[in-house]
């Protein structure tokens, strides 16, 4: 926990001519609360560096993220539903749909968060609203690789456009369950060029292919467009582990997911989402090919 601190520490500082709010600036050190134990004491361990306005507690963030209507059109769209699950939940962020999931009665739920600072938020999160799940530190992708347990559900919201290998992560969810949910921006060269201040943040020279073997998708790469990324992060932040990421196009993701046997593949949205599209969805491996 000492070097979880200290990281923090130091990315805090580092939010100082990054361009980006350093909100939280400071905030985060070590401390005496002189005030009666209580759900806002520990929100205000992260002061300012809220996103979400947290259940329970007089002040946090401003956007409402709690009651998250992905999840229960989830629970409903699922096969069997979400009650008795085992989930694997990569990237929970701040942790309000990981709160929404144990409250659609899933068995257990395995949550993996890459950045420090919002690992501890979903800790501070799990104290003030009082639910199951477990929360573990470190590469989504690399949990999947290595892990030797089988989920009914990987959910994924908010994770795949901030990857260097979107479709490496699709096989590892895919290798792990048979049933797959997915919240992502994804690439469209009309919408995106439509908007100057998104299309800015593509790189051309620097997109990539992906060999699947019999098959190939192109990878665009995208930048976050803050220098020193690693030492620069926000306090703030919803990003991925390094400043270039890869989008994928709609019809590769789900193309390479029917291929993977996701052939009963339901869509929630699909829409332009300002110049960013945005694609929500279920997948589901057939019955006569799971193994």
């Amino acid at each position: 926990m000492r070097k979880i601190l200290g990281r923090l520490s130091r990315l805090i500082m580092g939010t100082k001519g990054s361009g980006l709010p350093a909100s939280g600036e400071g905030i985060l050190r070590a401390r005496y609360e002189t005030r009666t134990p209580s759900a806002q004491t520990i929100a205000d361990i992260f002061e300012d560096t809220w996103k979400s306005r947290l259940p329970n507690v007089e002040t946090s963030g401003t956007v409402e993220m709690f009651g998250d209507r992905r999840v229960d059109w989830l629970a409903k769209t699922l096969p069997g539903g979400l009650t008795g699950k085992s989930v694997c939940e990569i990237g929970p962020f701040e942790g309000y749909q990981t709160l929404g999931l144990s409250q659609q009665g899933v068995a257990s739920i395995t949550s993996i968060e890459a950045n420090s600072f919002n690992f501890l938020k979903c800790l501070c999160l799990k104290e003030i609203c009082k639910f199951d799940a477990t929360f573990e530190f470190g590469d989504g992708l690399g949990f999947l690789r290595e892990t030797p347990q089988h989920f009914d559900l990987i959910f994924a919201s908010g994770v795949l456009y901030h990857l260097q290998t979107p479709f490496e992560f699709l096989s590892a969810a895919m290798a792990k369950s048979d049933h797959i949910y997915l919240w992502t921006h994804y690439y469209d060269a009309d919408v995106i060029s439509a908007h100057p201040t998104v299309a800015q943040h593509f790189v051309p020279k620097l997109d990539q292919d992906f060999d699947g073997g019999d098959h190939s998708y192109k990878m665009f790469a995208r930048s976050y467009m803050i220098r020193n990324y690693q030492t620069s992060i926000p306090a703030y932040w919803e990003g991925g582990l390094q400043d270039i990421t890869f989008w994928v196009e709609k019809e590769a993701l789900l193309d390479h997911l029917r291929r993977g046997g996701f052939d009963n593949i339901h869509i929630h949205a699909d829409t332009a989402g300002k110049g960013m599209p945005i694609i929500s969805l279920c997948a589901s491996r057939s019955a006569s090919v799971r193994t």
